[in-house]
């Protein structure tokens, strides 16, 4: 049980050190500061991050510099946010990705030893009225890194314009066809579109495919083109899960992996079974990635095995009930 609090108790007090120091400096230990913080919501902290893209720079919400914005894609609830960002929480962002290959290395030897066909792309940027840059996170890592084993050249990927970005990425691919081991993107539907544009100008990336790309059926072609792939890997979960049929028709058999559980906001967690099927995908928390904390759900709606979304309120006190990660249980 030490050990399990730990890392919490250690990721909490790293955050509280830099936005807790009034409550800590009353005596409070660190460990207990989530309990004098109200659970709130985007909204509720909107002027404060709308006072940062202003320019403010006291320290509103962190007493770390807001080195820049990430911009939320929106494919959770449809509209994008700023995320207020700092450099050390980037450089966490990378931690996790790092120890990710390790794992699929576990469950597909050899991966580093070839190639990865990436599908990655930059979007637009703006500067808040502060002359702070905000961007989408995956436009905010891409800049800072670049991986070797990649097949398309750093300066395709951050093309802004998407369908030369697109053509050459494919291109590339194509041209190292045998050493690709590892097909990807960000979410299921960037790599569905890959593989449609590819389908729609086939003729123009490579007459070497001609004969192949003339047939009736697309089945299975990704497997044909890149022989020796490994696994395919790209967010399957949520809104992305409506993909999935039409991936496995063109991968036929190939894995589908979703190995990080990530957001705007954070990143969260690993799968640590990345072979597993689509359906049975579950992650495993990070705890030193943040601190979490959850919501007790209602099941008891006239409804069995259907939980609503409204949170339990805590009637006696009139707060959220929330629950630290190391209390919560299954069922």
């Amino acid at each position: 049980m030490f050990r399990s609090r730990f890392w919490p108790r250690y990721c909490l007090a790293a955050l509280t050190s830099s936005t807790c120091e009034d409550t800590v400096s009353r005596g409070a230990p660190m460990w207990k500061c989530s309990g004098v913080i109200p659970v709130v919501m985007f909204e509720d902290l909107k002027p404060d991050i709308d006072c940062i893209a202003e320019g403010d720079t006291s320290p509103i919400l962190c007493s770390q510099t807001i080195s820049e914005f990430s911009t939320s894609s929106g494919t959770s609830g449809g509209e994008w946010k700023l995320i207020p960002t700092t450099e050390e929480e980037i450089q966490r962002r990378f931690l996790l990705d790092d120890l990710a290959m390790p794992l699929m290395n576990q469950f597909n030897p050899d991966l580093d030893k070839g190639k990865a066909m990436r599908f990655t792309f930059r979007k637009s940027e703006f500067k808040t009225a502060g002359g702070i840059v905000a961007q989408p996170l995956l436009t905010i890592i891409n800049k800072r890194r670049h991986n070797k084993n990649y097949t398309s050249p750093h300066e395709a990927i951050l093309c802004q314009d998407s369908y030369p970005s697109m053509y050459t990425q494919l291109l590339c691919g194509l041209c190292q066809n045998t050493q690709v081991v590892h097909i990807g993107s960000t979410f299921a539907s960037s790599l569905l579109r890959a593989i449609k544009f590819l389908e729609k100008n086939w003729a123009l990336l490579c007459r070497d495919i001609r004969m192949e790309c003339c047939k009736e059926s697309w089945h299975g072609i990704v497997r044909q083109l890149w022989p020796n792939t490994k696994c395919v890997d790209a967010v399957v979960t949520g809104t992305m899960s409506q993909y999935v049929p039409m991936l496995e028709y063109y991968f036929n058999g190939l894995p589908l992996v979703s190995y990080i559980y990530a957001s705007s906001e954070c990143y969260f967690g690993l799968n640590l079974d990345p072979l597993c099927k689509p359906s049975d995908l579950s992650y495993t928390l990070i705890p030193t990635l943040a601190y979490f904390e959850f919501l007790t759900v209602n099941r008891d709606h006239g409804f069995d095995n259907v939980v609503s979304n409204e949170p339990v309120l805590d009637h006696k006190e009139d707060q959220l009930e929330v629950v630290d990660l190391v209390d919560v249980k299954l069922g």
